[in-house]
């Protein structure tokens, strides 16, 4: 079993930003600092945006209309070409709270 240890800080400014942001997803406070800070691969990040594959990779793409400079980059895990491509957690939640809370102020 492998056992992580979360800093009292890290715990603390992770508690202080859910707090600030209990928005429209403020249930999103009740996962773990564990659970934010994992990397998420492609199937996960469309499950939470609700995007196709074409529409969340057109965020990316800065030649494209639908590109969105705020959306969160992908990571590979290797060096390899081959190696997957992962998006942290946090950024992915954060990207669609930020979303929801613009669309709630406009």
């Amino acid at each position: 079993m492998i056992t992580t240890n979360i800093s009292n800080a890290s715990h603390s400014r992770l508690s202080e930003a859910r707090k600030e942001s209990a928005g429209p997803v403020a249930h999103l406070s009740s996962i773990s600092d564990l659970s934010l800070r994992r990397g998420l691969r492609l199937p996960e990040v469309l499950y939470l945006s609700g995007l196709s594959r074409s529409a969340w990779y057109a965020r990316l793409n800065p030649n494209d209309p639908s590109f969105d400079p705020e959306a969160p980059r992908p990571f590979k895990l290797g060096k390899s070409r081959r190696s997957p491509s992962v998006w942290w957690a946090w950024e992915v939640i954060a990207y669609l709270e930020a979303k929801s809370l613009a669309r709630a102020v406009a």
